[in-house]
């Protein structure tokens, strides 16, 4: 009979990379091979994913002749191990920022930004939050590795995640004037003059004049019809959850003015001393589709009967009296 043998078994430890993993090397520990005879070793072990497995296989010896004389010798096996360990890689999910604009927002970008895939493995992200109105929220979810045959492959890889944010703020609106064809207060006293806002008509319109003047309120255009006096018109969009106000757009109607020299006429009869009295640089205000008409001016004639006046524009007198 032939002696005892030990052989051992070789040892291999790598970082998962989506191919086997096996290793076909053994060492006689101890005994002694008769002369003329070898030992044949056939590895019968390989892993692929993470874990760790004995490295075994079979021995066959053989003599010179290369007959298979095993059974005369005592075989005692130490395997060795074959160990797969977790591939480290980090990833960062996509950032985004827009407005509110009635659509969804989801990001389902996802780079590698430390470390590697295997060839012709993919990434997939599944992002946890989506959503259509303001919010900000953390772009988390959940990270998927296929291989190249697209078996999936996650539990083999540790995954450190760098999470972007997503948000989506309110939208902004605008007002503005439009179609303001004249800018003489009181050329049409029923002028229309047009505002348009660019926010949904469920946000309210906010309008302001200084004459009192009275809006009416279409889809999005807002027509102003301008009254009597001077007009500052302001108009404003309200916001909303999804809307910021916006700012005011502003217009001033000029008032359409001349001055005239005014001519005041007493009754001589009765005060003989007085004559006339001329008031330069008098304003009236136009009111057009009818004459000019005076606005009296603030003026006190004591103990005198004012008969009327008349202005150098119309030469039309105006009776009235103080």
């Amino acid at each position: 009979k032939n002696d005892d043998l030990s052989i051992k078994t070789g040892s291999s430890k790598r970082e998962y990379d989506g191919t086997d993993l096996t290793n076909n090397n053994y060492e006689l520990i101890s005994g002694i091979l008769t002369p003329g005879h070898t030992i044949v070793y056939n590895n019968t072990s390989k892993i692929k994913d993470v874990g760790t497995i004995d490295n075994t296989g079979s021995i066959i010896i053989r003599d010179s002749e290369s007959k298979d004389i095993t059974d005369t010798y005592h075989i005692d096996m130490d395997y060795g191990t074959l160990s797969v360990v977790k591939r480290n890689i980090t990833v960062t999910t996509g950032s985004e920022s827009r407005q509110y604009n009635g659509e969804e927002l989801e990001n389902r970008k996802v780079t590698v930004t430390t470390g590697s895939l295997p060839t012709n493995f993919r990434i997939k992200f599944n992002p946890t939050y989506s959503f259509v109105h303001p919010r900000s929220e953390e772009n988390s979810g959940t990270i998927i590795i296929y291989d190249n045959n697209d078996n999936i492959v996650t539990d083999n890889f540790n995954i450190t995640t760098v999470y972007g944010t997503i948000e989506v703020t309110k939208a902004d609106q605008t007002c503005s004037i439009i179609n303001v064809s004249n800018t003489k207060y009181g050329t049409n006293p029923n002028g229309t003059y047009d505002y348009t806002c660019s926010g949904p008509t469920t946000n309210a319109v906010h309008y302001s004049s200084s004459d009192d003047s009275k809006i009416t309120v279409g889809n999005k255009t807002y027509k102003i019809n301008v009254g009597s006096g001077s007009a500052d018109i302001e108009v404003y969009q309200e916001g909303s959850q999804d809307y910021n106000a916006s700012s005011v757009a502003k217009h001033t109607i000029n008032i359409a003015t001349e001055k005239f020299n005014v001519t005041y006429t007493y009754n001589k009869d009765l005060y003989p001393n007085v004559g006339t009295v001329t008031i330069t640089n008098s304003v009236i205000s136009e009111s057009y589709g009818s004459d000019a008409v005076l606005q009296s001016p603030n003026v006190t004639v004591s103990d005198w009967k004012l008969i009327g006046w008349t202005d150098d524009k119309t030469s039309k007198t105006k009776k009235d009296s103080i």
